[in-house]
């Protein structure tokens, strides 16, 4: 038998999935809060302790005053986790370039939405070949 693998390589742990800025932005949008706190909190936490975080916050937002953006901040800060644990942070090429933005969110939506691609790129092929229309 050769040097390959005939088995799927192992799932990594729960904790080594760790909370990415679309992962964040996602959390925000449960809090009702702005990204930017969150994605402070949150980038390049576990995913699993961003989730339970995520939940507490959910349980208390009926509370007054109860700010879900401060309190999780507070929480980060006082850990020395997301933007204060020290490690190097990389944004996104969307946040340095707005082109990229647009370019992430296209991508997004053609991969969300393959049969929509297919319709552009006929009508596309069928223009280039000089018969108009779909």
């Amino acid at each position: 038998m050769d040097e390959r693998s005939v088995t799927r390589r192992a799932r990594p742990p729960a904790l080594a999935i760790v909370a990415d800025e679309a992962f964040c932005a996602q959390a925000a949008a449960l809090l009702s809060c702005d990204e930017e706190p969150l994605r402070d909190a949150f980038l390049g936490e576990p995913a699993e302790e961003v989730l339970e975080m995520v939940r507490w916050a959910l349980s208390h937002q009926d509370e007054e005053g109860f700010d879900a953006a401060e309190v999780l901040t507070g929480w980060a800060k006082k850990r020395q986790r997301g933007a204060w644990s020290g490690r190097p942070r990389t944004s996104s090429p969307a946040r340095r370039d707005p082109d990229a933005k647009v370019a992430e969110a296209l991508a997004r939506f053609w991969s969300e939405n393959p049969h929509e691609l297919a319709v552009v790129l006929r009508r596309v092929k069928a223009s280039m070949n000089g018969s108009g229309g779909s």
